[in-house]
């Protein structure tokens, strides 16, 4: 909370989420006011030791994320997979583009996005 108080001008009001609630504080006045060493060296050791704790835990995430390995089971088992390619899948991507005709593309696109979403919106229900 305090980096956000020492953004905030005097009379400003900030809400935050309390366990009971919410809490209301507002910055009555605020001044700059030097700290010496001594009393400064507590809070730079802390904060020392936070950086350094969060750099060993991202170190340990990107550890444990390099060597995970996800494993699909049950009726998952093929997700995200590629169908494999049949006889007549291959037959037909072979034929020539030509033959077929084509459809003007600027409609067809439309009308076939509504009615995916469409059908899309009802499987909701």
């Amino acid at each position: 909370m305090l980096p956000q108080l020492a953004k905030m001008p005097d009379g400003q009001a900030m809400v935050m989420n309390a366990p009971d609630g919410l809490t209301v504080v507002v910055l009555a006045g605020s001044q700059e006011q030097s700290v010496t060493l001594e009393q400064a060296k507590p809070v730079i050791a802390r904060l020392l030791k936070t950086q350094a704790r969060q750099k060993a835990a991202k170190a340990e995430l990107d550890t444990l994320k390099a060597a995970a390995k996800i494993e699909y089971l049950g009726e998952f088992v093929d997700a995200g997979k590629e169908p494999a390619a049949t006889a007549a899948d291959a037959a037909s991507a072979a034929a020539p583009a030509a033959a077929a005709p084509a459809a003007p593309a600027a409609d067809a696109a439309p009308a076939a996005d509504a009615d995916a979403v469409s059908k899309g919106i009802s499987g909701l229900k």
